[in-house]
C-alpha cells in the first residue's frame, strides 16, 4: 500500500490505497509527524503527493475544498472496505446520503 500526507485548511491529512481503492484516510493531528505515526504502517510506500495516481488526487483535492467549506461528495470515491471493521463499515453507511 501507498499513503500521501497533504495539507488543508485544517493541517496535513493522509490517505492510503492499493489497488482496490482508499484503505484509510486520517484527519490532521497536532503535528504532521504525528498524522504521519498514525498513518503509516510496515510495508507502505510514503509517497509525495504527486505520484498519487489520478483518482486519489482528485480525493485529495474534494476534500481540500470540503474542510475549506465548499461540501463535496465522495460517494463516488472507491474505497476498499476489507481492512475495516463491520462497526467502521456500519457508520460510513450511516454517513452518506
Amino acid at each position: 500500500m501507498a499513503h500521501v500526507l497533504f495539507p488543508t485548511a485544517f493541517g496535513v491529512c493522509a490517505i492510503a490505497w492499493h489497488d482496490a481503492g482508499i484503505t484509510r484516510f486520517q484527519l490532521p493531528e497536532a503535528t504532521e509527524e504525528q498524522t504521519e505515526k498514525r498513518m503509516a504502517r510496515p510495508g507502505d510506500a510514503a509517497l509525495a503527493e504527486g505520484e498519487a495516481p489520478p483518482g486519489i488526487r482528485r480525493t485529495i483535492e474534494r476534500v481540500r475544498l470540503h474542510l475549506a467549506g465548499t461540501p463535496q461528495d465522495f460517494s463516488d470515491a472507491a474505497f476498499d472496505w476489507s481492512l475495516a471493521s463491520d462497526f467502521q463499515v456500519a457508520v460510513y453507511r450511516q454517513t452518506v446520503p
